[in-house]
């Protein structure tokens, strides 16, 4: 079975995003393995990873959210204790305590959600999309308000990233193969770019849209059938890389699930592929 997995850096220490039924890892509780979804948590390096996924109760039952597909994870550019999950089937869930215990954002429902962003300068300022749809909340996850939906409900919001420069720009990839943006903090959209998957003659879906923190002009985006592309004008031309990574463009490895990229340098760009 293929996993979708999900690894961000967090100075001495790494969050992992796992499907329910993917790999075994030491469990957070009893330090035996399990099959388990969830989040898991390293701080060596990645040599054990122990699973976080208690939710705060004032009860006597202990929460958890073990065995829930986890398909999003944003860490606040702020705040490196403040962790957001999205998952397939609960909605958002958030920890401020560098995922040692979790809260369910209730306001915003069991939706799925697809992918967060955390606004670069104020932490109560978070961008979720689920679904064909986009939500704000100004109140740290307290009440969202819907601020963008595609006519197509068939269409995806995949990813969602901030200008780190300024709160008020942020882009989202979809189903459809667009970058779209924003310059008034989500009250309209534009479409930059639509990347077209030539060889199957269909839409083209955008994985990942990064933007670089040492220079917010260069945005990434990543896309399932066409592999990688840069724009150094803030999304108005691209420039694909088929060539430069020709081995992961081949029939049988074309496939990118996610895409990396460093903000120490803005240069180091790591992608996971099939």
């Amino acid at each position: 079975m293929k996993r979708r997995t999900t690894l961000l850096p967090l100075l001495a220490f790494a969050f992992f995003t796992l499907s329910a039924c993917s790999i075994s890892f030491e469990s957070a509780n009893s330090g035996s393995t399990r099959t388990s979804g969830g989040v898991y948590k390293t701080v060596n390096s990645g040599e054990v990873w122990r699973q976080m996924a208690s939710i705060a109760t004032t009860g006597s039952t202990a929460l958890t959210f073990n065995t829930e597909n986890t398909i999003a994870l944003t860490i606040d550019p702020q705040d490196v204790k403040a962790i957001y999950v999205g998952t397939e089937n609960s909605g958002m869930l958030f920890s401020f305590d560098a995922g040692a215990s979790w809260s369910v954002a209730r306001s915003l429902g069991k939706r799925k959600v697809q992918s967060i962003a955390v606004s670069p300068s104020d932490k109560c300022t978070i961008f979720t999309a689920s679904e064909n749809k986009i939500f704000r909340s100004d109140d740290c996850s307290r009440s969202w308000q819907e601020i963008y939906f595609d006519d197509n409900q068939a269409i995806i919001i995949s990813s969602l990233a901030f200008d780190p420069a300024n709160e008020n720009t942020i882009y989202a990839g979809n189903s459809r193969g667009e970058v779209i943006a924003s310059v008034n903090g989500g009250k309209s959209w534009s479409a930059l770019q639509r990347f077209s998957d030539s060889k199957n003659n269909e839409d083209n879906v955008v994985i990942k849209v990064l933007v670089s923190e040492k220079n917010p002009n260069n945005i990434w985006a990543a896309t399932r059938g066409s592999g990688i592309y840069k724009s150094e004008d803030k999304g108005q031309t691209w420039r694909g890389f088929i060539e430069e990574f020709a081995e992961i463009h081949t029939k049988s490895a074309n496939k990118i699930n996610d895409l990396s990229l460093s903000q120490a340098d803005g240069k180091t760009v790591i992608a996971a592929t099939d």
